[in-house]
């Protein structure tokens, strides 16, 4: 208990000083900031929420699979976001693959989920799909785009 006190009175310390300020999902991902996110102060609250994305550089994406069909069948993000996509699987044994990017989940079984994470380096549309048996083809895909 005591350790516990030393370090978040050294936490609180370094906080007061600016020397150590709260973690953003953009900096726990090893990226620098861009100079242009600190060029200007916004000044309405879609600027602010414009900033905030810019900086985050990060998409979440929840993607629920069922048989024959992904929800949303439609995901947009921004060329150089870290995309990061969570999927949930409700019934059936399914998984996501993105093949431009190269990135694919495991064989999920029901009641189960994955993330998986890429960086956006293209811009353009691009298929996603249950690689598992004919699954594709009875149209369980959805297209990322990329803007």
């Amino acid at each position: 208990m005591k350790i516990l006190n030393m370090l978040v009175t050294g936490l609180i310390a370094l906080f007061s000083a600016g020397i150590v300020t709260f973690l953003s999902p953009r900096f726990t991902a090893g990226i620098a900031s861009h100079p242009e996110v600190h060029s200007s102060q916004p000044q309405s609250q879609s600027q602010l929420q414009e900033q905030q994305q810019t900086e985050n550089n990060m998409a979440n994406v929840f993607i629920t699979g069922r048989n024959y069909s992904f929800s949303p069948r439609e995901i947009r993000v921004r060329k150089g976001d870290i995309v990061k996509i969570t999927l949930t699987n409700e019934t059936g044994t399914h998984d996501l693959v993105i093949d431009e990017f190269e990135i694919k989940t495991s064989r999920l079984p029901e009641g189960k989920s994955e993330a998986i994470q890429f960086i956006a380096d293209k811009v353009g549309t691009f298929e996603y799909y249950c690689s598992i048996g004919n699954q594709r083809q009875l149209g369980m895909r959805g297209e990322l785009i990329v803007e």
